[in-house]
């Protein structure tokens, strides 16, 4: 596997990263993973600092550990490999349907191959390590964490097929558990709101008039 670039996540706080692909892969990735855990296991701010803090120290060591603990925690508690396959394959598609990073950098963050990869990496790392630490620290076991993926992919297939942004995502993280994101930050001092007053997204997707 080729090395992966860990300056995204060495940051305590997402607010801190850069609209770089790698850092818009892991960022993406997050988001979705946040998302599911509060909504449906009622995770907030504390559990949030903690995975970061984890991540932190997961990330430090060299990656071919981190794989290594990843096959053993993780491998071994059933993580679904077809719903990880599945979302590997398409999270970078999201960046075709989801204007949220082209509106704040005039451009999609991937212009490329190379800059492609970065952002598949990142979401890889992103993922993985997320599950080492939810069934390494955090107790789940199969069942959760399948139904996790699932969630997770489900949220992925919303964005792809224009139903929600990223950035709604990251506004209602942000409102429930205090959760920063420099890319709501920075949409915020661009547009001043992610909802007009009538309740509806700034930009409303196509899909949501089809």
């Amino acid at each position: 596997m080729a090395a992966i670039n860990f300056d995204f996540i060495r940051q305590k706080e997402l607010s801190q990263t850069k609209h770089r692909p790698e850092n818009v892969g892991a960022v993406i990735t997050l988001v979705l993973f946040y998302k599911n855990l509060h909504d449906h296991y009622g995770f907030g701010r504390t559990r949030f600092l903690y995975i970061m803090d984890q991540f932190e120290k997961v990330v430090n060591k060299e990656w071919a550990l981190t794989q290594a603990e990843v096959d053993d925690a993780v491998g071994k508690r059933g993580l679904d490999e077809t719903l990880y396959r599945d979302y590997m394959q398409r999270i970078s598609k999201t960046l075709d349907t989801d204007d949220t990073y082209r509106r704040l950098l005039g451009k999609s963050p991937v212009q490329n191959a190379q800059q492609r990869k970065g952002f598949n990496e990142a979401a890889e790392v992103g993922y993985k390590v997320t599950m080492l630490i939810l069934t390494k620290y955090l107790g789940f076991g199969k069942k959760r964490l399948n139904d996790l993926q699932r969630y997770v992919k489900d949220d992925m297939w919303a964005i792809l097929e224009g139903r929600v942004k990223v950035i709604e995502f990251m506004a209602m993280l942000h409102k429930s558990c205090a959760q920063q994101f420099g890319a709501l930050d920075d949409w915020l001092a661009k547009y001043g709101k992610v909802y007009r007053d009538d309740g509806l997204p700034l930009w409303p997707s196509k899909a949501m008039y089809e």
